[in-house]
């Protein structure tokens, strides 16, 4: 019996017609060591006020991923210049756009923050390949399950004491 025409030609179109796909791809390290500070610019507690889009106008790639700007108030900050806002190189459902990076920084939650200077624009920006986590859901309840953010603040605090 031979198989119908419309699958046959669905299985060619397939095999030949590619999409252009962007994953999430970082290295993973071991424990947050205060040598790795040294790869950032920025690095602060912060709590997130507000976010907006980004002007999606020229489209999307590598060169130009996806991102929101996050107002932000600065907590405590352990490296670099004060800053009132962050760019976020990654999706926001809300906005209408996300991808497989997202980390999910939404507004009132506080997040210990690991970025670096953008010097075409003079911003910080932040992206989920960075020590970059969670440390207060929004309404400031932490989640003790996972207090890796909580021991990466207790090693930044060492770096002021010195």
């Amino acid at each position: 019996m031979k198989p119908p025409f419309f699958k046959i030609t669905l299985i060619l179109c397939l095999l030949f017609i590619s999409i252009k796909g962007f994953a999430c791809h970082c290295t993973l390290k071991g424990e947050f060591t205060i040598k790795e500070v040294d790869n950032f610019d920025y690095v602060a507690l912060v709590k997130i006020n507000n976010s907006s889009p980004m002007d999606t106008t020229g489209g999307i790639s590598h060169e130009r991923p996806w991102f929101f700007t996050a107002e932000i108030q600065e907590l405590q900050v352990f490296k670099g210049s004060s800053v009132t806002s962050l760019k976020i190189i990654q999706g926001k459902r809300k906005f209408g756009y996300f991808t497989s990076c997202d980390q999910g920084i939404d507004t009132g939650e506080e997040w210990l923050i690991f970025g670096n200077i953008n010097n075409d624009q003079d911003q910080i920006e932040v992206n989920s390949c960075t020590p970059t986590s969670q440390f207060k859901i929004a309404g400031g309840r932490m989640d003790w399950q996972y207090d890796g953010t909580l021991k990466k603040i207790k090693v930044l605090e060492s770096l002021l004491e010195e």
